[in-house]
């Protein structure tokens, strides 16, 4: 036995001649398959045992006789003609046809899709028309339905206009559209209640907004829901604001641990802009504000954690590291410079006199490529136990302070004769060694004293 569903009006009211009020005495009910001439079969009630004569006679009164119910089995929807009682099988002058009607809450019957009446006119691939001014039915972003000779086309309205017509422009989940489209259906969730399609906005047909979009489960890693600005304008801006001063948390894996946190203050001007580039640029970090014309940018480890400056993808250790410790005072601030000019490393901090010290790893020396290398007024720092190479370059010391346990190649305590006296020494003793260096292929000693 069949599950059967109540017929809904008008098939079970009193069925009267078109034009008055006249009964249709003896009327013929006829009972086919949705949208086709093929006999349906109908039920006398809700057991689904009894089934009626197809068509069904209607007594004098136009009504149904025996049980005054017609049960359509569940998921068949059925086509309902009403002819006079002398017509024939099938008929040919019916007084009316009711198409495409399911049982009283069947389920089965249930469909997101709504066919639209008229037949619409190809444009192109991507567009159709119809008459009238439909743009309220079809609205931008609604779901589409189209019957093409390529078969059934899935689309998403971008945009309705009217003019003397409804011209609609949409995209297609695959394939497009063409000379063949029948028959259009849109859907029956709409825009403002779509569950994997979400707008915000108090004007979406003619003012911008915001589209939040899904995907479907198992989508490729790089289709990911998207939130995007959505109007008319060619250049939409997204604002969204925080409570006070509440902080903006981006989070991964289920909403664990933070992914990034974005923290305002109450009363800020200044802040941070992150700019993409077209190919060929590198992204930009800049700050940004106003009134204020300088403005430094600032960002912290957390303790005594490293800054950390990668190429090449995230190469382990980095282009550049830099650290403090919880004590720091004194630091190094690079400067650059105009035209003419050279770009300064100085030595700042709390202290009144700051060292700059250059520490190799190991056996490794301090290496100062093809120039000149000028220190005036200060007293730059070898380390210990390293060797000194200065390559090709022109030094000019005014003092220079050597690690005691610094390794000199070949030194000497003693070179010549007379190695007491120097002429013009501003010190008084013997030398107490006497270092050898090599410039341009050749070799220089130069004499050593030990200083307070």
């Amino acid at each position: 036995m069949p599950t059967v569903f109540l017929a809904p009006d008008p098939i079970n009211s009193t069925q009267l001649i078109p034009g008055g009020n006249t009964p249709a005495s003896g009327g013929l009910l006829f009972c086919y398959a949705a949208g086709s001439s093929t006999k349906q079969d109908m039920y006398v009630d809700n057991t689904g045992v009894s089934k009626w004569t197809n068509p069904i006679v209607l007594d004098s009164g136009g009504n149904l006789g025996g049980s005054n119910e017609v049960w359509i089995p569940a998921g068949l929807p059925a086509k309902f003609v009403l002819a006079p009682s002398n017509d024939t099988d099938p008929p040919t002058s019916p007084y009316w046809t009711r198409d495409n009607l399911s049982g009283i809450n069947d389920p089965s019957s249930f469909t997101e899709w709504v066919s639209f009446g008229q037949t619409p006119t190809f444009l192109n691939a991507t567009s159709f028309i119809l008459s009238g001014d439909q743009t309220p039915t079809f609205t931008r972003e609604r779901r589409l339905k189209t019957q093409n000779t390529a078969g059934t086309i899935y689309s998403l309205i971008l945009d309705s206009v009217f003019t003397t017509s409804t011209t609609i422009s949409v995209t297609s989940d695959s394939g497009g559209l063409d000379s063949g489209i029948s028959n259009v259906s849109y859907g029956l969730i709409s825009w403002i209640s779509a569950p994997a399609h979400n707008y915000i906005g108090s004007n979406y047909a003619t003012g911008n907004y915001i589209r939040v979009m899904g995907v479907d489960s198992g989508s490729s890693a790089t289709v990911r829901p998207v939130i995007r600005a959505t109007g008319p304008d060619t250049d939409i801006y997204i604002d969204y604001y925080t409570k006070g001063q509440g902080s903006h948390v981006f989070r991964g894996f289920d909403g664990g641990t933070h992914s990034g946190v974005i923290s305002s203050r109450l009363g800020a001007t200044n802040f941070w802009e992150i700019r993409s580039q077209v190919s060929g640029s590198g992204p930009t970090l800049h700050v940004q504000g106003s009134p204020d014309v300088n403005i430094d940018g600032e960002y912290w480890t957390q303790g005594q954690g490293f800054h950390k400056f990668r190429g090449f993808d995230g190469a382990t250790n980095g282009l550049f590291v830099a650290f403090e410790t919880s004590t720091t005072v004194n630091y190094l601030q690079v400067s650059p410079s105009t035209t003419g000019a050279s770009p300064h490393v100085q030595a700042k901090g709390t202290d009144a006199s700051v060292s700059i010290n250059l520490t190799p790893q190991g056996s490794g020396g301090v290496n100062i490529s093809t120039g000149i290398l000028t220190v005036n007024d200060v007293r730059p720092t070898v380390a210990n136990s390293n060797n000194v190479d200065l390559g090709t370059a022109t030094a000019v010391f005014r003092d220079i302070h050597i690690g005691r346990n610094t390794n000199w190649t070949n030194q000497t305590t003693a070179v010549g004769a007379s190695t007491a006296t120097l002429t013009n020494s501003p010190h008084s003793g013997n030398p107490s060694i006497w270092p050898r260096i090599n410039i341009n292929g050749t070799t220089f000693c130069f004499p050593c004293f030990l200083t307070t």
